[in-house]
């Protein structure tokens, strides 16, 4: 595996990465955080543009065994079962676009595929079902959701050595991605492929337009740069709507490598958070220590705890699973958390069903979980491996199977003009039959741009790219394989708490209790293992 991965930024953004809920049951703990300062992150190497993968595939290897040819598949087709993230709808209205997504892949590349597409709420449980029951399932989605992420199933031992397939099947996704694959390697061997895109990001929070606008604090929103300029508005939407101000334990996750100790956005703490989903390591230049003990994580959450006293967060948060996004679209709650780039606000407007304004708290360091956070593997228990590989080489370089897959049929799900694809005439976000989350699958630059965005989005997502700064750390891994135990006791710690501190209901005695009871269950050791791992990847 590489040391440093290279900082080319040649996908398109990634137009919004879920935030989950910290302390709604069944979701892990929220908030992170980092070195000091973005001087945390050493010199990074400069980031280059490069063309779309669109155009790169062109020249993208495939796989030509049993090509016939008119470059049509002439041998047996192989079927393969695949598991795919969804964010709302499962498997309703997919029958008619796996059936398209199969006419392709059987006269290119000679694979049939039955697609289970299973909603975010119960990815985790149903994904882990899935693996621990043994069932032979081809490929799968490894996601940002802790529990379902590519540092989870790799401690697992749930994920696939797939480079010997890779160079001679996925020779198309290597061309493409290059040393990209080696946030999702481990010792020189491959385990998965990101989704490939712009990895760029920044921390967000998305508001609700109409509520903002009730209480007129649309200008507001926009300009907003402190959290007393949001505290502000909390209040007011307090004072004046049944809409609660935000969800619980969105304020805090917004993403992992954060810390708002600090009034001003601009002084918000980013660090690499090395691959650590429950929030418990803080990086300092490659010095780790325990994150509930560093000061300003304690005065972000004293923040969080304010406001929970001042009933501003939503008041089931603690107890309540419902996805955040259906909080919001319902208008339960008016804010949430997002990691995202680049035409973030059209593309959570078009997903939630109704206008939103994003607010930017704090540019994220290009790092191995910006990049390994969504993307698809073949699990341990696969009976065509090499089938796998040979449509996930198809999904990446090909760029009707990845609008297929992603928006659907042309002319019946989405329709073209002037190069953007949109709903067809009467249809809309909650009425259309098939669409899915970009960031999820493939390789979002053979996508078309979504209404809302230009048709050169792709070449302006690029250009963004640019400004984000590449952790030291970007290739790091850590192998977990033999923590497990230790794992699952923290989890078991961090389950008892995480409602509680991360949504604000909390008391001193409390905080210290979580604390104490993680080194309890062993952190220090987890921290010792992850320190030690890292300087040997450092060279120390």
């Amino acid at each position: 595996m590489k040391k440093n991965l290279s900082a080319k930024v040649t996908g398109a953004l990634l137009a919004a990465a879920m935030l989950l809920s910290a302390c709604a049951a069944g979701n892990t703990a929220a908030g992170t955080a980092a070195p000091e300062t973005s001087a945390d992150a050493a010199e990074a190497p400069a980031v280059e543009a490069e063309a779309p993968a669109a155009e790169m595939a062109e020249t993208a290897e495939a796989p030509a065994e049993s090509e016939g040819a008119s470059g049509e598949w002439e041998g047996d087709i192989d079927e393969i079962e695949i598991v795919l993230f969804d964010i709302a709808n499962g498997n309703e209205g997919t029958e008619p676009i796996v059936a398209a997504a199969n006419a392709i892949t059987e006269k290119t590349i000679g694979v049939r595929a039955s697609i289970n597409y299973i909603p975010f709420g119960d990815y985790i449980t149903q994904l882990n079902l899935i693996l621990t029951s043994s069932e032979p399932v081809d490929i799968i989605n490894f996601t940002a959701l802790p529990g379902a992420n590519f540092s989870t199933l790799m401690a697992n031992g749930q994920l696939m050595d797939i480079t010997e397939y890779m160079d001679e099947y996925g020779t198309g996704i290597s061309s493409l991605m290059g040393d990209y694959l080696g946030a999702t390697s481990m010792d020189d061997s491959i385990y998965g492929v990101p989704t490939y895109r712009s990895y760029g990001s920044s921390s967000m929070l998305i508001m609700r337009e109409d509520v903002l606008e009730e209480v007129g604090m649309v200008d507001k929103a926009r300009s907003a740069s402190t959290w007393t300029d949001i505290e502000e508005i909390f209040a007011a939407v307090a004072e004046k709507t049944d809409v609660s101000p935000i969800g619980g334990g969105q304020i805090v996750g917004v993403n992992g490598g954060s810390i708002y100790g600090e009034d001003a956005f601009s002084d918000a703490i980013v660090f690499d958070t090395l691959g650590d989903t429950n929030y418990l390591i803080y990086n300092n230049n490659g010095e780790l220590s325990l994150l509930p003990e560093k000061e300003s994580f304690r005065t972000q959450q004293d923040r969080v705890r304010n406001w929970y006293n001042n009933g501003y967060v939503y008041k089931d948060s603690i107890l309540d699973s419902t996805d955040p996004t259906v909080l919001i679209s319902n208008g339960a709650i008016m804010t949430m958390g997002i990691s995202g780039e680049i035409g973030a606000e059209e593309s959570w407007s078009d997903r939630l069903g109704t206008p939103v304004v994003g607010i930017e708290l704090n540019r994220n360091l290009l790092r191995a979980s910006s990049i390994n956070s969504w993307g698809m593997a073949v699990p341990v228990t696969a009976d065509e491996p090499e089938a796998a590989v040979r449509w996930l080489n198809e999904l990446y370089t090909n760029p009707d199977l990845e609008n297929i897959l992603v928006w659907g049929i042309e002319g019946e799900d989405y329709t073209v003009n002037d190069g953007v694809a949109a709903y067809p005439e009467g249809t809309d976000a909650t009425t259309a039959r098939y669409h899915k989350t970009e960031f999820a699958y493939g390789n979002y630059f053979n996508l078309l741009p979504w209404d809302g965005t230009p048709a050169n989005f792709r070449e302006i997502a690029m250009e963004y790219s640019n400004e984000f700064e590449v952790s030291p750390y970007s290739s790091f891994n850590a192998d977990l394989s033999e923590q497990n135990n230790l794992i699952a006791a923290l989890t078991t710690t961090i389950s008892k708490y995480k409602g509680d501190i991360f949504c604000g209901a909390f008391t001193d005695e409390e905080y210290d209790s979580y604390v104490s009871d993680l080194k309890t269950a062993g952190v220090e050791e987890l921290i010792a293992t992850y320190q030690e791992q890292l300087n040997a990847y450092l060279g120390k």
